[in-house]
């Protein structure tokens, strides 16, 4: 493989699916996004090199990491679309499997400064998804995060997942860990991006074999409701995970947030809205899932149906930013002595 010849680390978004594979990519840092929100880290790994591949990534923490580390940057792309932010990288109009393969014969020494660089990076990915563990696995109160890692567990190797845009596809990003289950992922991304979220998860579910799931929020799925008809006219199985935290609760994220009253009457925009209500007036099948053993009881079971379901999770945006807040502190202060003993 081009990372192992080359001793170099991987740091892939989680929409690639590349975390997913039935294979482990042996290079492969899945908690990049937690190791990038350092600042000395960019001090002591800096890359001279970057090779991109596919679009802009979620993490915007690695795009200012690239972008301030001024290497020499090259995106990929067999369409040659242009996905730089910084606006200065050069771009190859190819196919992945091309450039790789380009240097094939190519002789290159890496110095040993770059595989001890490496190691240490993957052992501290290995901490930090023990940190995981122990932050979101051991509460009974339902949370975005522990919501997310337990689909991800109950989903069946070879399925399709879809995943909606604002807060679900960054918690997929930040949070997930390397699972070898051959999850194929699926998104939409643009300025529109939560338009037709479940009518594209429909039509994946129509031309696939595989179990399909959406993971999508209730803005989205309020935003795309009509889809639910071409569900039941065609008999669709798509299995609907309906993350109801009622609004637009990524702005919390923002720093509009610290304008509490400009924040609630703008930008959260909570639609009180019964899913259950509006589903069954399309004669979709619906259940409310209220715990993480629903969860997984329903989750499983659900690779046999023959029809659309819609399982609604329902959780407090706020609770869920205070267990993602106490994760974070954790990982800063296990990446900043990480660092220490490292300079050392």
């Amino acid at each position: 493989m081009f990372s192992t010849k080359f001793a170099l680390p991987i740091f892939a978004d989680a929409s690639s699916g590349l975390a997913f594979k039935a294979k482990r990519i042996t290079n492969l840092i899945s908690n990049f996004d937690a190791i990038l929100r350092t600042k000395e880290f960019s001090k002591i790994f800096t890359p001279k090199i970057v090779l991109h591949f596919g679009r802009t990534a979620t993490s915007p923490r690695l795009e200012e990491f690239v972008k301030n580390s001024k290497s020499k940057r090259f995106i990929i792309n067999r369409f040659g679309d242009m996905f730089d932010s910084s606006k200065s990288s050069s771009v190859i109009k190819t196919s992945e499997e091309n450039f790789l393969s380009s240097f094939s014969d190519y002789e290159f020494q890496f110095k040993d400064e770059s595989l001890s660089k490496l190691t240490s990076l993957k052992s501290l990915d290995t901490d930090i998804d023990k940190i995981k563990l122990t932050s979101f696995h051991n509460f009974e109160k339902l949370n975005e995060i522990a919501i997310l890692l337990n689909i991800l567990e109950a989903i069946p190797p070879n399925s399709n997942l879809m995943i909606g845009n604002s807060i679900p596809i960054r918690d997929l990003d930040f949070f997930s860990s390397i699972l070898n289950k051959n999850i194929n992922v699926f998104q939409n991304r643009g300025a529109s991006g939560i338009d037709g979220i479940t009518s594209t998860a429909l039509g994946i579910c129509s031309q696939s074999k595989n179990p399909t799931y959406l993971i999508t929020g209730d803005i989205s799925f309020y935003y795309d409701i009509n889809s639910l008809l071409i569900a039941k006219q065609n008999k669709i199985p798509l299995i609907v995970i309906l993350i109801n935290n009622n609004g637009g609760s990524i702005f919390r994220f923002l720093p509009i947030s610290n304008h509490k009253a400009v924040l609630e009457k703008y930008f959260l925009t909570p639609t009180n809205l019964s899913f259950k209500k509006l589903s069954e007036a399309f004669e979709v099948d619906y259940k409310e899932l209220k715990t993480y053993q629903d969860i997984l009881n329903h989750i499983k079971v659900s690779t046999v149906r023959k029809t659309t379901v819609v399982y609604e999770i329902k959780t407090n945006s706020e609770y869920s930013l205070s267990v993602r807040k106490k994760y974070w502190a954790k990982v800063n202060k296990f990446v900043d002595n990480f660092l220490r003993n490292y300079e050392a």
